[in-house]
């Protein structure tokens, strides 16, 4: 794993407020620790309610700017967190993405626990992983779905 990676789980695993329990890592980074070897996570995506986010960001000292909907997500908050010798962390609070029928919110129902060096972060199952990749529709999302289906 790339250390950087490695450096981001660890700081959000440790970060993360005690007594919440409404996080996931989702994207790319949701994969490789998944088991898909083939992608490499430009960022780590962290998702969860707008409470436990703003938690998050509270205990890095980080201040969320107002919220900024996009013509097709939309996040409260959305903040993106730089920390020496990690990869970036896009927090995205009650994140929601225009779909045919509306707006849709992304919550994950299931919760997997990944070690990582001792400590936990948590990811969707893969089949869940799979709904939000289609769920997104981008280009670069579409593209996974292959490895996703090969892993299932």
């Amino acid at each position: 794993m790339d250390p950087r990676l490695a450096a981001a789980l660890r700081e959000i695993a440790r970060t993360a407020p005690p007594d919440r329990h409404d996080w996931w890592i989702i994207g790319s980074a949701a994969l490789r620790l998944a088991g898909i070897d083939d992608i490499e996570p430009a960022d780590v995506d962290l998702l969860g309610s707008s409470g436990t986010l703003a938690g998050f960001l509270d205990r890095w000292g980080e201040q969320a700017a107002a919220p900024r909907p996009g013509s097709r997500f939309r996040s409260d908050p959305y903040h993106r967190v730089d920390r020496p010798g990690c990869l970036p962390i896009e927090t995205m609070g009650h994140l929601e993405v225009l779909s045919e029928g509306g707006w849709q919110k992304v919550a994950p129902t299931t919760r997997l626990a990944v070690d990582i060096g001792g400590l936990s972060v948590f990811i969707p199952a893969l089949d869940e992983q799979l709904a939000i990749l289609r769920l997104f529709g981008r280009e670069k999302d579409l593209a996974k779905l292959g490895l996703v289906k090969n892993r299932l």
